[in-house]
């Protein structure tokens, strides 16, 4: 059994070194090329051993390929040395767009918070001060100031109680 223990390392035929055989004829047994051989010889159509046309047998595409021989005249190309300074783009991570939604809901609870406080303290202040018959007429105009005298409320409490002028700025 020759064929038993056969590996794919064999002489190049043009190299002749023992390396790993990517192409081989479909005609003659001698025709064997390695892959860096392959890759010059690509463009040939005919075997390099007995000039066979389509020899190929191996995985090298059946493309031709045509070589670039445009050249280029780099002295009609004009430099731009004038380079934009751009701050480089953060994209936000997942963590940190969480943190900035997390903040955000906390200050319009925050907001929320105050505005009811606010709009029960004015409405009690409100109903102390009026007498039950102007409570009932000037119902809708206590309604609306009432936020406005509950926040005036705080403002005073707050200086009154010691908090820092820069708490409330």
């Amino acid at each position: 059994m020759p064929f038993c223990n056969r590996t794919k390392k064999s002489e190049c035929c043009i190299c002749l070194e023992k390396k790993e055989i990517i192409l081989s004829c479909k005609f003659c047994v001698e025709g064997v090329v390695c892959g860096e051989c392959g890759l010059r010889i690509i463009e040939d159509a005919r075997c390099p051993i007995c000039r066979q046309e389509n020899w190929r047998k191996g995985s090298i595409s059946k493309k031709k390929v045509i070589p670039c021989t445009i050249d280029y005249n780099l002295a009609n190309i004009e430099v731009i040395t004038d380079e934009i300074e751009e701050e480089p783009t953060r994209s936000m991570s997942c963590d940190d767009r969480i943190l900035l939604l997390q903040r955000i809901w906390d200050n319009l609870l925050l907001l929320l918070g105050l505005i009811v406080i606010s709009t029960v303290s004015g409405f009690l202040t409100s109903y102390i001060f009026y007498s039950h018959e102007t409570f009932q007429k000037n119902y809708a105009f206590i309604l609306i100031s009432s936020p406005f005298i509950g926040l005036l409320e705080i403002r005073i409490l707050s200086f009154c109680c010691g908090c820092k002028q820069s708490q409330w700025d």
